[in-house]
């Protein structure tokens, strides 16, 4: 069920005590992923970089 289908929409509560530690769990597994996806592009660009390089070097 979507939160808008719920019977209290759209004045609903919800308890902080339960909903803060999931959102902060949510908000670090997101940034870890965020900097691994980051790191994965740059280690991408540096390695077709560094095969651009080579190629060029033993074609002088």
């Amino acid at each position: 069920m979507w939160i808008w289908q719920q019977p209290n929409w759209p004045s609903y509560t919800w308890n902080e005590a339960i909903v803060a530690p999931r959102l902060r769990d949510v908000r670090l597994k997101s940034g870890v992923l965020i900097g691994k996806a980051t790191a994965s592009q740059r280690q991408d660009v540096q390695q077709a970089l560094d095969t651009l390089l080579q190629s060029q070097g033993e074609s002088t």
